[in-house]
């Protein structure tokens, strides 16, 4: 899955990001997903906010990487 997050301009609240582990992550297994990539923000904070979302969540059931390439992040996606 390929997550373009370059526009992204806000901090996740904890109480999102709670939202996030519930909600989106047991979705994200139960269609299979084995590699999520995410085209990052340019705004620190963003960044920040979207991976310490990622890490505390269960994010840690598939592989994670995060780009600033959109070429780099569809090959490593295709391996």
């Amino acid at each position: 899955m390929l997550d373009i997050t370059t526009n992204f301009r806000f901090t996740i609240v904890p109480d999102v990001q709670t939202w996030v582990d519930k909600e989106v992550f047991p979705r994200f297994l139960a269609v299979g997903l084995k590699r999520y990539a995410l085209i990052m923000s340019t705004q620190i904070v963003s960044q920040i906010s979207i991976e310490q979302t990622m890490e505390e969540g269960a994010g840690n059931e598939f592989q994670t990487r995060y780009f600033d390439d959109e070429i780099e992040a569809r090959k490593w996606l295709n391996k």
